[in-house]
């Protein structure tokens, strides 16, 4: 499967940033996911926005982990229901607290828990 991408861009007077949502890379090969990596540095952004369907529970962990690794902006994400999947909410709130993703790179975004 081919990763199809656009660049949602929103520039204020001071900052750039990128947003990509539903991008499933559980069904993206190693080389097209360097390329949307690439094409995400070349834009130059402040941040980057990583919204829903990110991969599967299984995947999630590791392509987080790689895109905090090679995108040389901040990176924030929120997770959609395909995140979960064959997994469940509290492995991915293990995982997510077991990692470097807490790091200053990489920020989680959630629904408060009341909504």
């Amino acid at each position: 499967m081919r990763l199809r991408f656009f660049i949602y861009c929103v520039e204020t007077s001071r900052k750039k940033y990128l947003w990509f949502t539903d991008t499933h890379l559980d069904r993206v090969n190693p080389i097209t996911l360097l390329r949307f990596i690439s094409s995400i540095n070349r834009e130059r952004s402040d941040g980057v926005f990583i919204t829903g369907d990110i991969s599967n529970g299984l995947l999630l962990k590791k392509h987080l982990e790689f895109l905090a690794d090679r995108i040389e902006a901040k990176v924030y994400f929120v997770l959609g229901n395909h995140d979960y999947w064959m997994t469940g909410f509290s492995k991915q709130r293990e995982d997510r607290k077991s990692t470097r993703l807490n790091s200053s790179h990489v920020s989680e975004s959630r629904m408060p828990s009341s909504a």
